[in-house]
């Protein structure tokens, strides 16, 4: 005779409470992680309270603009602009791990875990390791107060999250029960089919650099997205296409009809290159390399004449643009959100089932003084 089959007990499911300062929707590119980092941990069956500082128009909308279909039940967004609700919040949701990226919200769940004893996840990345440089470029600043804040939450936090190597060697080294997990990327069906004179930029940032290796190339057309408008320029014997801010989807869609991708830094923007299989050409830096490994053509940080000369390298070379891209495409498969989301689902369970036991370290925090 055949056991009856049981209901999951909704109990014994993986419930969290993810917490950010950031009001939705944002055009920076770290709400897209966060919003993907939800998406892909319900599509496990783990149950997420997305805490915003608010939600600016229609809910529906907000998924579009993140290209979320279909929209996940198990995913709840909350605006909670207090800290002072958030205790309430917890308990009353019964949130089994709550997980920031935020130092703020780190400093203040984890100086009241004595009240909510929930576990507290903190996600870094490379930049947080920061002191008075950025020892891979020498740029960026933090202040000795902020530095000592990340310490201590390093020390508290019963969990972190590292996004690159050098942060999770470092703190596994110190004893900190750390996984390191990169950015992913969803399955969109596109790939990119641009011509190699088509170069495309996912970022307003430090756009001067690029502009100025474009010029030195004749023939581009740069295509760089994120601008306040519109609008067409020459430079030199290229041309230069400024886009306006849009939803991811349609970000993706633009990008995939060009060749050449560019990247000046390590961020999320690398995930979508990848996914569309772009030639990409990036810095020369260990967190970058890290990501590609042999899936680009790197040039010297901040050198716009060596970045320049790595396009002149695809242009002269057809058979470097084709095997770029076919390296982009294998490469990919190592940061697709179904098998990154599972190695996180396993390691916040493994928390939850520890449970939070050390002592509060900031016993004011709690009392509005962040």
């Amino acid at each position: 005779m055949k056991n009856p089959r049981r209901s999951p007990d909704p109990s014994s499911s993986l419930r969290v409470a993810y917490f950010t300062s950031m009001d939705l929707p944002s055009s920076k590119a770290h709400a897209l992680q966060i919003m993907e980092t939800c998406t892909a941990l319900t599509h496990l069956g783990v149950e997420v309270h997305l805490v915003v500082s608010s939600l600016q128009g229609n809910p529906t909308e907000l998924w579009k603009w993140y290209g979320v279909e279909p929209v996940p039940k198990a995913l709840h967004i909350i605006p909670l602009a207090q800290k002072r609700k958030a205790l309430p919040f917890l308990l009353s949701q019964k949130a089994k791990l709550a997980y920031t990226r935020s130092t703020r919200w780190a400093r203040f769940l984890l100086s009241s875990r004595w009240l909510h004893g929930t576990p507290v996840v903190f996600e870094t990345h490379r930049k947080s390791l920061y002191h008075r440089r950025d020892l891979e470029t020498g740029q960026g600043k933090a202040r000795n107060r902020e530095v000592s804040r990340l310490e201590e939450i390093f020390q508290m936090a019963d969990g972190v999250v590292c996004a690159h190597g050098t942060t999770w060697s470092s703190l596994k080294g110190r004893g900190v029960k750390s996984l390191l997990l990169w950015y992913g990327w969803t399955h969109q069906g596109l790939i990119s089919r641009g011509p190699w004179w088509k170069v495309g930029y996912a970022s307003f940032k430090e756009k001067e650099s690029i502009l100025e290796a474009v010029k030195l190339v004749p023939g581009l057309e740069l295509h760089i997205f994120g601008s306040s408008e519109e609008e067409e320029m020459k430079l030199g014997d290229s041309k230069v296409v400024f886009h306006p801010l849009m939803p991811h989807r349609e970000l993706m869609k633009n990008l995939a009809s060009t060749g050449i991708m560019v990247s000046l830094d390590e961020g999320l923007k690398l995930a979508d290159y990848l996914s569309l299989g772009g030639a990409i050409v990036a810095p020369e830096l260990p967190s970058t390399q890290e990501i590609l490994g042999k899936s680009a053509l790197y040039f010297s940080f901040g050198s716009a004449p060596s970045l320049a000369e790595a396009l002149k390298r695809i242009k002269e070379s057809p058979h470097l643009f084709e095997t770029l891209k076919k390296a982009s495409v294998t490469r990919s498969e190592k940061y697709r959100w179904p098998h990154k989301a599972l190695k996180l689902k396993e390691f916040l369970q493994d928390l939850v089932n520890q449970k939070a036991t050390r002592v509060p370290l900031f016993p004011r925090a709690s009392r509005g003084r962040l």
